[in-house]
């Protein structure tokens, strides 16, 4: 009705057919319809393809697969579910695994995997079907069963093979046994086994079979017999050919127990595990089939087929190595000599045990000791408690104290079976020792030749029966005694030392003259030999304490045990060795006997042959005189003196008299018996005289006045008094430069002192422009009318315009000899010092204090157109000295002998590799400041010590070159000599230069640049005008000097170019550009500082022109120099040399490359003022 028409269609049942429909209504068809395909059904039935059948092993894996249908036999669609399962019919089924319980299909299909193992309850004859299911329909396997593996193995025991096999040669037997299974232990019954001894074989060894057969638990066995003779040994081999394994499986005499296999095949679809029936043998034998080819190929050996070579093995074990060892103990041997032992001996006794068949008995066999009688004669030291090598040891001391004669022997046990030694016995076969405790009487030397011995007897086995003795070489004497301790009235043969030997004899005969002891006797009856007494011998003596001395007296036996000293009746005892003795509590004046006895050790004495008297008398003789302390020049000085002594006597009585200064004193004049004496006119003079008068006793007590030293007498010269002549015999050194003043001194104490008073009358009234005169004090210049005094010890400075002119002191005398002359020194400040003394000093004899001479000191100077060293004071000479620390200085007037040395102003030692010395001279027109060092040296410091010196104070108008350490912690001040320490880095010096010639140039050179490290740089940079100069290229350096006395500065650099760049003040030690420098100074009078700059290496020309461009002086005529800053010095003169006029005037400077290209041009302008 509603023009729907439907049709019901039934399909094929086959999976894959493929159909289309179409309709046909009133004459018109439809379009054909899709197509509708046949797929599977669900799960209906299952087919488990493995129904044969099979066995496995205990370790197996095999694959099983089933098919899936559905109702009409199609195999079913890909991923239907099939479980698997384990179906047991022998056994519980432990031990069976499947790799999968549930598989999905592919292609209709699927497969698992069954695996057994081992190590579960899973054995032989277990039997199970698997089992697949799928949507309720199931179907098993055939029958699978587990036989036993086909590879078996033969092996011994491991007690018979994993260590050594110990067999008794008592027993000499073992039983063997060997087991043949499979892999899994299953036993293999009816195999035959073969036995052979491998190793010690043809011994009398024996097996008692060559082949046995394996029993139901795949065991066998076989006795084997050992040779009896201990440490032999044997190997024994046990095997199974592969032919006898194949032909006990072939004949079926071989067997494993394992279930008879009976199975039913279900059909298909169906389930077959209640069809089949199941049972279990467990007692019943069955016959393993074994495959066609290997029982073909039975006869052979080895087998092929399913039991191959490889599937067969281990059918062969040998045992460990079967050693005979030592039955049981049969004897026991032990020495059964009879022996001699001594008290003391130690003795080993050794047994021997061995078994029946001779064998060595085993080692650690019990054995047991016993010595009989048991008794404190003999002690067990050590035993053996086990055997070694079938021998034991035990250790005897026989006792110290034992029994003489005493027996006794050794029992030993072993094994229950005991033996005993022979005899020992205790024996005296030792000599005695020697006596002990000799002592003889007297011991020490007598006149009497009578002596006794004793001694104590030494612990004797059979007892002492007497004693020999043998004095020196006399025959020997023996004296019986039982025990005998002593022997009396012993006498020597001769005077002197003897030896008397004494050895003892026992009861049993024993004696020997090595065991003896020894004694000496001393026997002398000769009085020592003749001596004399030496000194003092019979005389005046000055003094109570003499050493009282004799010869030394001797005696060739006893020897001297010592001297008697008899005084005035008194005794004194001295060791024999001393002959003199000196005398500590005074003796009386008066007087005083004395005599000295040698004695000898035996009591023997001889006196001296001449006893002495003599005469004591300490009290010196006495000089009545007054001192002489002045007198006149050219006139005779007179000296009265009164000689007297109390106790001995005038022996001698003298003046000793010189001039002041001299080092020798004139011949003694003998006043003896004369009370006055006249020292001649010649001798007082202006150096003064010097005398001293001396007396002595007979007993040579001596009197001097006095004490110490000598009297001195100053000498007044009147009138004009001295004169200058003395140093400059043709007038004072005269001129007008700096270099032309006199340092000055005046020797002697002026009547009149002011410098009025002593120089205008020879020089005229004080006039600059004529004559000048300074000294220095405090740190300043005082000039003529700021000196209150000229004194003696100090100096000046003089200059005179005029020549032929001298100085006369007017009345002037000497100073005292008799003492140094004091000068206070200013700490840090120099002292102008000078000869007070009309002769020269020696500066050993100037001291600072009382100990440290002048000499070799750096300090101290003297002038010479320049400060010079010294090596002397001299009278009119000047002189400075400079004490860091002050003090007084001390000149010395008492001459010695010998020469002294100064150092010298430069120090020129033997130079270490990084030792160097630099000397700097200062020059200004022809002013010279010379002798400035610089440099390092490993025994400075780098401040001040020893090797530095002070800076000379500067003359008004005088170049001066000073190094400043104004900085130092330590004597900060300015040096004229400056050493340091050697530095790796470097070391630099401040130096200030003061000019004094303003008209000339300043010329620095430094000597000594060589010995500086050659990898270091040397620089003087110049910190006023800001230049460096590199003095390896050029030592001197020269700058203009603008005015007096302006200090220029100059650091001198020596060191590696780091350390001078770091050190330069700023100052770049090569310009960084070409440069020419305005000159300095500006305006300038007489003469200017150009400094030019060079970047690198070129030629300058340098011109002066006038304003009206006319070239007036060349100062560098294109002159090539290095890099590095030059200086040029324009004096104001033109080429000719004559002066130019004041004005304006231009400089051109022109710098060129070596290439030739113009690289500076440059012009500046500078003022000539007058």
């Amino acid at each position: 009705l509603d023009g729907i028409v439907t049709n019901t269609y039934l399909t094929s049942t086959t999976a894959g057919d493929a159909n289309t429909f179409a309709a046909a209504a009133d004459g018109v068809t439809s379009e054909v319809s899709g197509t509708f395909l046949v797929v599977p059904g669900a799960p209906d039935s299952v087919w488990v393809n493995n129904q044969q059948d099979t066995v496995m092993t205990q370790l197996d894996t095999i694959d099983l697969s089933a098919w899936i249908y559905d109702q009409f036999a199609n195999l079913v669609s890909d991923g239907e579910t099939v479980n698997w399962s384990v179906v047991p019919v022998t056994g519980n089924g432990a031990g069976f695994v499947l790799s999968d319980s549930q598989t999905l299909t592919t292609g209709g299909g699927t497969i698992v995997s069954l695996m057994t193992d081992p190590n579960t309850a899973l054995q032989v004859g277990d039997q199970v079907r698997i089992q697949a299911e799928a949507n309720g329909a199931t179907h098993q396997s055939g029958l699978i069963t587990i036989v036993p593996d086909d590879v078996f193995s033969l092996t011994l025991p491991p007690a018979l093979t994993d260590q050594p096999i110990d067999v008794s040669a008592d027993v000499a037997s073992l039983l063997l046994s060997a087991t043949l299974v499979d892999t899994f232990d299953n036993p293999l019954e009816g195999v035959t086994v073969n036995w052979a001894v491998i190793e010690g074989s043809g011994t009398g060894e024996a097996l008692s079979s060559g082949t046995t057969v394996t029993d139901a638990n795949g065991t066998t066995e076989v006795t084997f017999t050992t040779g009896t003779v201990s440490g032999l040994q044997y190997r024994v081999r046990t095997w199974v050919t592969q032919g006898a394994l194949l032909t006990a499986l072939r004949t079926g005499s071989g067997s494993v127990l394992t279930p008879e296999i009976r199975s039913e095949s279900g059909a298909k679809g169906e389930g077959t595990s209640d069809q089949v029936q199941r049972s279990r043998y467990p007692h019943s034998a069955v016959r393993l089939s074994v495959s066609n080819a290997a029982l073909r190929s039975a006869a052979s050996d080895p087998p092929s087929g399913s039991y191959s070579t490889e599937s067969i093995f281990g059918l062969s074990d040998t045992t460990a190595v079967i050693t005979v060892i030592p039955g049981v103990t049969a004897t026991v041997t032990l020495p059964t000599d009879s022996v001699d032992v001594v008290r003391g001996q130690t003795l080993d006794v050794s047994l021997t045990a061995v078994d029946q068949f001779g064998n060595h008995v085993a080692d650690g066999t019990a054995v047991s000791w016993a010595v009989l009688p048991a008794s404190n004669n003999v002690a067990v030291t050590g035993s053996d408690a086990v055997t070694t090598d079938g021998m034991a040891t035990i250790h005897l001391a026989v006792d110290s104290l034992a029994v003489w004669e005493f027996d006794f022997r050794v029992q030993a046990t072993v094994e229950g079976v005991t033996q005993v030694s022979g005899t020992y016995n205790v024996d005296d076969q030792i000599a005695p020792a020697a006596p002990l405790s000799v002592a003889i009487t007297p011991s020490v030397w007598t006149s009497t030749n009578s002596f006794t011995v004793t001694w104590t007897n030494p612990v004797e086995h059979s007892g002492v029966a007497g004693v020999h003795y043998q004095i020196d070489a006399e025959p020997e004497v023996y004296v019986a005694g039982n025990d005998i301790t002593s022997l009396t009235g012993l006498a020597l043969p001769q005077n002197g030392i003897s030896t008397i030997k004494l050895w003892l004899e026992d009861l049993a005969g024993n004696t020997d003259n090595a065991n003896q002891a020894q004694v000496r006797a001393k026997w002398d009856d000769v009085a020592p030999a003749a001596f004399s007494l030496q000194s003092p011998l019979a005389g005046w003596y000055n003094n109570s304490t003499p050493v009282l001395q004799w010869n030394a007296s001797s005696d060739a036996t006893a020897g001297l045990r010592e001297y008697r000293l008899v005084l005035d009746g008194n005794e004194t005892l001295f060791d024999p060795t001393q002959t003199s003795f000196q005398i500590t509590n005074s003796l009386s004046e008066g007087s005083h006997s004395w005599s000295v006895f040698a004695v000898d050790s035996a009591g023997n004495e001889t006196e001296a042959s001449n006893p002495q008297t003599i005469q004591i008398d300490v009290t010196p003789p006495n000089i009545s005189h007054n001192p002489v302390l002045e007198g006149n020049a050219n006139t005779p000085v007179t000296i009265t003196a009164t000689f007297t002594d109390g106790g001995s006597g005038i022996d001698r009585a003298e003046l000793y008299y010189r001039k002041g200064g001299e080092l020798t004193w004139q011949p003694a004049v003998d006043m003896k018996t004369l009370n006055t004496y006249q020292i001649a006119s010649s001798f007082v003079t202006s150096v003064g005289v010097e005398y001293y008068l001396e007396t002595e006793d007979v007993a040579g007590n001596v009197t001097r006045q006095p004490e110490d030293g000598f009297t001195s007498i100053s000498v007044t010269i009147s009138g004009e008094g001295i004169a200058s002549t003395t140093r400059w015999p043709t007038g004072i050194t005269n001129g007008t430069s700096v270099k032309d003043y006199q340092l000055i001194s005046f020797p002697m104490q002026a009547a009149n002192n002011t410098p009025t008073d002593i120089l205008v009358d020879d020089l005229g009234n004080y006039d600059k422009t004529k004559w000048r005169f300074f000294t220095y004090e405090a740190g300043e210049w005082l000039e003529f009318a700021d000196i209150p005094s000229i004194d003696p010890g100090r100096s000046y400075f003089l200059i005179v315009k005029n020549a032929g002119l001298s100085i006369n002191t007017g009345q002037v005398h000497s100073v005292n000899t008799d003492e140094s002359f004091s000068i206070n020194l200013t700490p840090g400040d120099w002292t102008f010092i000078g000869n007070p003394f009309n002769f020269d000093i020696s500066l050993e004899k100037v001291t600072v204090g009382d100990t440290i001479p002048l000499t070799g000191d750096p300090n101290f100077y003297t002038w010479d157109q320049d400060w010079i060293s010294a090596s002397k004071l001299q009278p009119w000479h000047g002189y400075i000295y400079k004490s860091a620390t002050g003090g007084v200085l001390k000149i010395d007037p008492r001459k010695t002998t010998g020469r002294t040395l100064s150092r010298p102003m430069v120090l020129t030692p033997e130079l270490a590799e990084d030792e160097w010395l630099v000397t700097v001279t200062a020059s200004n027109g022809n002013l010279k400041d010379r002798n400035n060092q610089i440099g390092v040296l490993h025994a400075a410091a780098n401040e001040y010590d020893p090797l530095d010196a002070f800076e000379p104070p500067v003359l008004p108008g005088n170049v001066a070159l000073r190094i400043d350490d104004r900085n130092w912690t330590e004597v900060p001040d300015v040096y004229r000599r400056d050493i340091r320490q050697p530095n790796e880095e470097g070391q630099f010096w401040d130096l200030e230069v003061l000019s004094g010639d303003p008209e000339s140039s300043v010329y620095l050179a430094f000597d000594g640049l060589e010995d500086i490290p050659t990898d270091f740089d040397v620089f003087a940079v110049d910190l006023t005008l800001g230049t460096a100069q590199n003095l390896r290229w050029n030592s001197e350096v020269r700058f203009a000097s603008s005015s007096t006395g302006l200090v220029h500065r100059i650091r001198f650099i020596a060191g590696t170019r780091s350390f001078a760049e770091a050190n330069s003040g700023g100052v770049s030690l090569v310009p960084d550009a070409y440069l020419v420098s305005q000159n300095f100074p500006n305006p300038f009078n007489p003469q200017t500082t150009i400094h030019v700059g060079l970047e690198e290496g070129a030629r300058i020309r340098l011109v002066v022109y006038n304003i009206l461009g006319e070239e007036v002086a060349v100062l560098a005529d294109d002159e090539f120099r290095p890099a590095g800053y030059y200086s040029f010095i324009w004096t104001g003169r033109n080429r000719w040399g004559d002066r130019v006029a004041s004005g304006v005037y231009f400089y051109i400077a022109e710098i060129t490359a070596p290439t030739g290209e113009v690289r500076l041009r440059d012009t500046h302008k500078m003022v000539l003022v007058k």
